[in-house]
């Protein structure tokens, strides 16, 4: 509930500064911001590696409004393009890598923090991973019972930067949380049971899958 309250204020937080820029006539272009957005998120990681860590927090926090205003921006002018979706896609996995190498450096002394880097970037990359190769197979793979999107990754690694203020220790925990869960949710996905004909699911069901699995079977199926 936490979270959900954290999406509900970044989603008008993006809606107000996409407004402010349309309004006061910025030329930049849903493309730019996609990029701007990359930019900040790289400085983000940088802050982490430097050890800069509310800053790190606050940079990856704006990295991550900045990524829908640009889906914002490119709907309210029509805009938007498959090419703008792949980029930000792209740039996003980037984004991601970066964030957690920075949390890395920052704790280098730790012996076994390179391997729980390790598990969260592969966790995060596989959950991508295994959705879109379900879809290349015509198939889709159902979401486990652990809600963890990109932006609620986001938020453990941000409150955990902010908290690393009073506890140190927070943002390890942060990183050591996101590569458990990120893994746990694959390994679901990988069951047997979990690949499914998009035709054969409730609509329950179906309002549970990827954006991008009810993007395209909704639009390709009967």
């Amino acid at each position: 509930m936490i979270f959900r309250k954290f999406g509900v204020i970044e989603d008008r937080i993006r809606e107000g500064v996409a407004t402010l820029l349309l309004e006061l006539g910025i030329p930049i272009t849903p493309n730019q911001i996609t990029i701007l957005s990359f930019v900040v998120g790289i400085l983000s990681g940088v802050s982490f590696a430097l050890s800069h860590l509310l800053l790190g927090g606050i940079l990856y926090y704006l990295s991550d409004v900045l990524d829908g205003v640009d889906g914002v921006v490119a709907r309210r002018t029509g805009t938007a393009t498959t090419y703008g979706a792949y980029l930000d896609s792209c740039l996003d996995r980037y984004v991601d890598v970066f964030v957690v190498l920075g949390i890395c450096v920052h704790f280098s002394q730790v012996g076994y923090i390179w391997i729980i880097g390790v598990l969260a970037i592969t966790g995060n990359l596989m959950i991508s991973y295994a959705t879109h190769r379900a879809e290349a197979l015509g198939k889709v793979a159902l979401t486990s019972p652990i809600r963890w999107y990109r932006r609620r990754r986001m938020h453990i690694v941000v409150v955990g930067a902010f908290l690393s203020l009073f506890y140190p220790s927070s943002l390890f925990y942060a990183l050591a949380t996101m590569a458990v869960i990120s893994n746990l949710k694959v390994f679901w996905r990988m069951m047997p049971w979990m690949l499914k004909d998009f035709n054969s699911l409730d609509k329950n069901t179906r309002k549970l899958l990827a954006r991008t699995s009810l993007r395209r079977f909704q639009k390709d199926g009967p």
